[in-house]
């Protein structure tokens, strides 16, 4: 009992307030941060269901009657309208978007990677330049070049105007220069010897470059990939910029259209729907993907 009694009050002893707090204060800030994402998801999702007299008269009540059919409304949406008068729906904006994105995504683990083994193992007047060129383009903001570059397309040929190909080509070069700064880190350790042998055993460069180089950053060109993906299908200025027709629209760009134009007809529940759609369909893409982005962001895993 004495030796009881006596554990007891030495562990009552070391009891310490400070780490306590600490960890109390952190638990809260994590609590807090998680119901600040959670809650415009949940928001959305309850007003997707509500009629537009419901959440006239209360933005944060729950529906008195679910409406389903927003959902149906927002795939069909007849609120946005192209310069000819066809209607451009939710499938047609997301058809939009993906063609953007996984274009632009595809032309950046082409050129990033490319890039990367070119500085990294040839030897070639100027190599120096281009890795400086790259690290200076990395911290210059490319929302500052948009407009320039909108303005010298836009004087060459009205074709580079409601063009989803030049858009999904910009996506890829904006990102460029970070990418290629990254891909050097992993793709300069591989050793040289490997590249002769494949040179030995008859490979070509292009050879060496898919069947050794990519296989071994593989990780790292998985995370660039998805995480590049995931912005492209979110940007929206560049989409501002260059999509001025409804049907050539992207998500983030048509929702914001219709959530003007459905305000003005009175269709709240329908842009909700719409948001909430969009959103499924990130968090879907994370759910489905989250080990790949993660090793690739592991930096360990990503060399190995």
């Amino acid at each position: 009992m004495k030796s009881q009694s006596v554990s007891l009050i030495r562990s009552d002893h070391h009891f310490k307030i400070g780490p306590f707090l600490l960890r109390l204060f952190t638990r809260i800030l994590v609590i807090a941060c998680v119901l600040t994402v959670l809650f415009p998801l949940i928001w959305y999702f309850y007003n997707s269901f509500k009629s537009s007299g419901d959440y006239l008269k209360s933005r944060w009540a729950w529906p008195l009657i679910w409406h389903p059919e927003n959902y149906k409304n927002a795939i069909e949406s007849s609120v946005l309208r192209d310069w000819n008068g066809n209607e451009v729906g939710l499938m047609k904006l997301l058809a939009n978007t993906l063609f953007t994105s996984i274009l632009g995504s595809a032309l950046l683990l082409l050129f990033s990677s490319s890039t990367a083994f070119i500085l990294c193992k040839y030897r070639f007047p100027g190599r120096q330049f281009f890795k400086t060129f790259y690290l200076i383009a990395m911290v210059i903001p490319s929302i500052l070049l948009i407009v320039p570059l909108y303005t010298q397309l836009n004087s060459i040929s009205p074709w580079f105007k409601n063009n989803l190909i030049v858009v999904g080509i910009i996506y890829a070069i904006q990102s460029l220069p970070v990418n290629v700064f990254l891909l050097t880190r992993f793709v300069d350790p591989i050793d040289d010897a490997l590249l002769e042998a494949a040179r030995l055993d008859g490979a070509n460069e292009f050879g060496i470059f898919f069947r050794v180089i990519v296989p071994t950053i593989k990780p790292m060109l998985i995370f660039i990939g998805l995480t590049s993906f995931m912005a492209n299908f979110n940007e929206y200025t560049v989409a501002l910029l260059f999509l001025q027709d409804p049907a050539t629209y992207t998500l983030s760009l048509g929702l914001q259209q219709m959530q003007v134009q459905g305000a003005t007809y009175g269709e709240y529940g329908m842009v909700f729907a719409g948001f909430t759609m969009t959103t499924s369909i990130m968090i879907i893409l994370y759910l489905i993907f989250q080990k790949q982005i993660l090793e690739g962001a592991d930096m360990d895993s990503a060399v190995k």
